[in-house]
């Protein structure tokens, strides 16, 4: 037979279509929501080939390789997978920015000590990382960002086809500005939460030092929680905004990195 049964794609483009689903797993299993490890293992494998056959027809044309040796067919499968870890990165920036401001607000108000298993991730987070994560997921997902995800996996065959992504000084300075945002989204979510703490923090202070007969320790938790959780409701609409501008950002990042050359 010259093609695979039922799937029509020719023997003599497995490369191609091998490529072309590294490149879509490394997106899709990197970037979040689609890599979280509730999703079973198998489930991925079997969206990234069902992405995979439906896309295979429309980007092979743009696909120029010829691959004569085993060395080249591994230096282009470490380029997608680059290409892949690259996309996911500038989602992943904004979730980690979150889990930043989180973990600090989590210290400050004393649930640091009171860590959950994440589903997600499967490693201890503390309680307000996982709710803020949980929120910015639910943000993500109303403002369509996976259909963002996906549509952005289909055009980077035509700006980048296979086998053209390099990792230059460009990309590198690019990653290190992305750093810079996430601390950036970090103080901009949770800063006013943040703030009041360290406030609550020195006007407990200044009473244990005039009123030293006073157990400000124990007085102090019930209070700094309490503060605390109802900043976190207040600022949630203010911490959503934040989330959906860097949001609609991804589109210019990706763009940016389609246009690398």
């Amino acid at each position: 037979m010259n093609n695979l049964a039922l799937l029509n794609v020719p023997f003599a483009d497995l490369e191609i279509f091998f490529l072309i689903f590294v490149r879509v797993a490394s997106i899709l299993l990197l970037a979040p929501i689609f890599s979280y490890k509730s999703i079973p293992a198998m489930v991925k494998i079997l969206f990234s080939l069902t992405m995979t056959f439906v896309l295979y027809p429309i980007v092979k044309d743009y696909v120029n390789v010829n691959i004569t040796n085993t060395v080249e067919l591994i230096v282009l499968i470490v380029r997608e997978i680059l290409l892949g870890a690259s996309f996911a990165f500038c989602i992943q920036f904004v979730w980690a920015g979150i889990e930043i401001a989180a973990g600090l607000v989590s210290f400050m108000m004393g649930f640091s000590i009171a860590n959950v298993l994440s589903p997600q991730t499967n490693t201890q987070i503390s309680i307000i990382t996982e709710f803020e994560s949980l929120f910015a997921i639910l943000v993500f997902l109303a403002i369509d960002g996976h259909y963002f995800v996906i549509r952005s996996l289909v055009e980077s065959f035509q700006l980048i086809p296979i086998g053209t992504f390099v990792v230059n000084k460009s990309l590198i300075e690019f990653i290190v500005q992305l750093i810079l945002v996430m601390f950036s989204v970090a103080v901009q979510i949770l800063a006013p939460v943040v703030f009041a703490l360290i406030i609550t923090n020195i006007v407990f202070g200044v009473i244990s030092r005039t009123m030293p007969q006073m157990n400000v320790l124990i007085a102090s938790f019930p209070i700094t929680i309490t503060i605390g959780l109802f900043l976190l409701g207040v600022t949630l609409n203010f911490a959503a905004n934040v989330m959906i501008k860097y949001y609609y950002q991804l589109p210019s990042y990706y763009n940016y990195i389609l246009r690398l050359k």
